[in-house]
């Protein structure tokens, strides 16, 4: 036997390369979509938490207003009824 490589071993080696190389980019697409993905997630998840923050603030000024504008009883301690 000779240590030459004959023209079947050179393609063996060329397809192992290749496929090896067609995992490993499969790979890094993937951590790459994942990663883009878990961004835009956390991305909107942070919009969702403002939007309800802005919203809740709204609510809570809105409440005081109507608390401030209420009519006050003459008698302290005693609520009226509506």
């Amino acid at each position: 036997m000779s240590d030459e490589p004959t023209g079947r071993d050179l393609r063996v080696i060329w397809s192992t390369v290749t496929v090896v190389a067609v995992i490993v980019a499969a790979c890094v697409g993937s951590i790459v979509y994942v990663t883009a993905e878990w961004t835009r997630l956390v991305a909107r998840i942070e919009a969702v938490e403002k939007w309800q923050a802005q919203k809740d603030k709204e609510a809570a000024r809105e409440l005081w207003r109507r608390e401030r504008e209420r009519p006050q009883s003459f008698s302290p301690g005693i609520e009226p009824r509506y």
